[in-house]
């Protein structure tokens, strides 16, 4: 399986800093590439409004039904660690 953490400074309500670590498919790793790209300097409470369609957006690839966990779970780990959700949205 795939491994990710995503690590966010925040400051005054917005993302500072963003960054990952992990192991695991080429589409998981691009993922959280992207994903950190995008929420720099966004606030938390617009990053709490994006979906998991919009990221999946982000990516402009189609996705396969049996490869969106790996799209997803840099999103996942993300929306966990700053909004406590635990639930794939898929």
């Amino acid at each position: 399986g795939d491994r990710v953490r995503i690590e966010a400074r925040v400051q005054d309500g917005r993302i500072a800093e963003a960054r990952f670590d992990g192991r695991g498919c080429a589409l998981c790793l691009g993922a959280a590439s992207i994903l950190t790209g995008m929420i720099m300097d966004k606030a938390l409470t617009e990053l709490k409004l994006l979906s998991a369609e919009e990221f999946l957006a982000e990516l402009e690839s189609p996705i396969r039904p049996a490869r969106l966990r790996c799209a997803l779970l840099p999103w996942m780990a993300f929306r966990r660690a700053a909004f406590g959700e635990d639930e794939w949205p898929m």
